[in-house]
């Protein structure tokens, strides 16, 4: 029999696990009588079969560590029964079993087809250096049935599946997490295009509020594009931005904390629609919101308010403007102003104090902060839909129409150890009303409230506005200074929009190209007719029964 020490094979259930490999072999065979005992002097090879017991009616049961493989040949017969022959070369082992012994003790006596058929094919096991157990390594039982072994890995070190013709990368993006209701309705600047003292001061933001959408056709500039010199159809955003009122200035110093607001100043006159933003009931409200406060620009002259602004330029970095939107002016049915910071680059300290002061109380027209052809970030809540399932939510797969208990379901969510859904796994919850940052929008128009044609070209006959017939679906008439942006933006109509400017400066050919519009399309959005104005509608259509009684 084979034997070995007890630090280095431990019999389990009647299978031997090899826990250390020895220096030597000792080789035991009580059918020869003889003992002996060999002694690599290297370790070139070093193969150990064992078995609880050896008869001559056994199959070939052995288990078979291998460290490292020279190139060495070696036949080992035991009983007359077990013929197994092993050739390392190349660091590959090969290993070959032979079938059940007849009862008449050889195997010989089978035939040559018999025997091939019922032998194995033999195992290449890939062997490492460093590697003291093959993962490959195998024990075979007397009752011919194999061990389970680890599953074989792909060219990618990930595990083969069956029947699986096609990646399935994750659906929903995790970088949105948590996708949950926005603590807040106007779109929250978070970081601010960097400050530079060399350009002139100037206003970094402003906000507007969704109108619709419509359609341009403008000749594309683009040299190397298919379409270049041809005529493109785009889709644009209308927003209407009212002049905005600056009402104050905030004046931040940097801590190792981040910024940290040092004073306030406000203008001696505040309008209802801002003073509403402070109050939680109006109408029950004494409205003396900021009463106080106004007197300090009437007594000394103003001393304390110039004490403050002087603070400012003393000791603080970061200037930001205090302005509110003129919502009155716009078809919604909301009193209550948005207000929000508006950071002041460029020029000194002294020089954005003065600025943002020289402003107070006086409107800010939007082409005063932006200009056409500019890239500008859009800050906004989406649209809400409320709580959803995942195959809405995050865009998974539908399950098969015999799917029980329903089908538009995540399949398995999770393992059963650990026994808890990670937090990547889609779930339902709610969709919608998120707040997002949409980048990197062109500004195609800035049009005026006052101009009669600002919805016009070049190649346009008659004088259009914006607003299309009928007014935009769910908002009116834009009867104020309005952006034209191309694309979509975050929000639904009505919606008040953050428009920022980018972070970094653009170089891209497409950030660069001058935009010029052949024609924006008014005609109505609600689906009647494709007139363009009134009057071209009067025109093809003829004086109609309603125009009749409107005139009597």
């Amino acid at each position: 029999m084979f034997s070995f020490s007890k630090s280095q094979i431990s019999n389990v259930n009647g299978r031997l696990l090899m826990h250390k490999t020895p220096p030597s072999l000792i080789v035991n065979d009580p059918m020869c009588g003889n003992g002996f005992r060999e002694r690599t002097s290297s370790w070139d090879i070093r193969a150990f079969f064992a078995k609880p017991r050896i008869s001559s009616r056994f199959t070939s049961n052995f288990f078979i560590p291998v460290i490292r493989a020279s190139r060495l040949i070696r036949e080992v017969n035991a009983c007359k029964a077990l013929t197994v022959s092993f050739c390392l070369a190349s660091d590959y082992l090969f290993v070959k079993s032979l079938p059940r012994a007849s009862p008449i003790g050889w195997p010989g006596k089978q035939s040559s087809s018999l025997a091939s058929r019922r032998r194995p094919q033999p195992t290449l096991v890939k062997l490492g250096r460093n590697n003291l157990l093959p993962t490959r390594t195998f024990v075979d039982r007397t009752d011919r049935r194999q061990t389970s072994l680890p599953p074989r890995q792909t060219n990618h070190n990930r595990v083969k599946m069956s029947h699986r013709k096609f990646e399935a990368p994750r659906h929903g993006s995790l970088a949105f997490l948590p996708r949950k209701r926005s603590a807040r309705h106007r779109g929250k600047v978070k970081s601010f295009p960097k400050d530079d003292p060399k350009k002139p001061v100037h206003l970094t933001a402003a906000m507007g509020y969704k109108a619709g959408m419509t359609t341009t056709v403008r000749d594309l500039e683009r040299p190397g594009a298919k379409m270049h010199k041809k005529e493109i159809v785009e889709a644009v955003t209308i927003v209407e931005t009212p002049p905005m009122i600056a009402v104050g200035v905030v004046g931040y110093i940097e801590t190792p904390r981040g910024l940290r607001s040092l004073t306030t100043v406000w203008a001696e006159h505040l309008s209802d629609e801002v003073k509403r933003r402070f109050y939680k009931n109006w109408y029950k409200s004494k409205k003396k919101a900021f009463t106080k406060y106004a007197k300090n620009h009437s007594e000394n002259k103003g001393a304390s308010v110039a004490r403050e602004l002087e603070r400012i330029k003393k000791y603080c970095t970061v200037v930001r403007l205090l302005a509110h939107t003129q919502i009155r002016k716009t078809p919604l049915k909301q009193k209550k102003a948005h207000l929000m910071e508006v950071q002041v680059n460029g020029g000194s300290v002294a020089d954005k104090v003065d600025f943002a002061h020289g402003l107070f109380e006086k409107p800010i027209e939007i082409d005063t902060i932006f200009e056409k052809d500019e890239m500008i970030d859009v800050i906004a809540v989406t649209k809400g839909h409320g709580f959803n399932g995942v195959t809405s939510r995050w865009g998974t797969k539908k399950l098969p129409r015999k799917t029980h208990k329903g089908l538009r379901k995540v399949a398995c969510i999770g393992a059963w150890h650990p026994s808890h859904v990670q937090w990547t796994v889609a779930r339902a919850g709610q969709d919608g009303y998120h707040h997002r940052t949409s980048c990197n929008h062109k500004i195609y128009r800035i049009g005026k409230g006052s101009d009669e044609g600002n919805a016009s070209t070049e190649f346009d006959v008659s004088k259009k506005q914006i607003t299309p017939m009928g007014g935009f679906v769910r908002y009116g008439e834009v009867k104020n200074d309005y952006v034209m942006i191309k694309g979509s933006v975050p929000g639904v109509k009505k919606r008040v929009l953050t428009l920022r400017k980018t972070l970094y400066p653009q170089v891209s050919r497409r950030a660069l190209e001058k935009v010029e519009l052949k024609w924006i399309d008014t005609s109505s959005k609600f689906g009647h007719g494709a007139f363009q104005t009134p009057a071209e509608k009067r025109a093809f259509m003829g004086t109609l029964k309603k125009d009749l009684v409107t005139a009597a």
